[in-house]
């Protein structure tokens, strides 16, 4: 998904129908192993809650990832 669509929050990846726990252990793993990285946007407009991180593959990584 990343790889055609570009960067998505965690709450775009999750419509892929994955409970909460999955994806959260999923996202979790490929930062730690670095194949992703997230970063927060600093172009969306301040709110008072945290701004959504957007998950992107790791251009540096070299690796593929696939999860059916």
């Amino acid at each position: 998904m990343l790889r055609k669509s570009g960067p998505a929050t965690r709450g775009e990846v999750d419509r892929r129908g994955l409970s909460p726990t999955t994806l959260y252990k999923v996202v979790g793993r490929t930062v730690d192993s670095g194949l992703v990285i997230a970063t927060v946007p600093d172009t969306e407009p301040r709110r008072p809650a945290r701004p959504a991180a957007k998950l992107a593959l790791n251009p540096a990584a070299g690796r593929l990832l696939g999860i059916d």
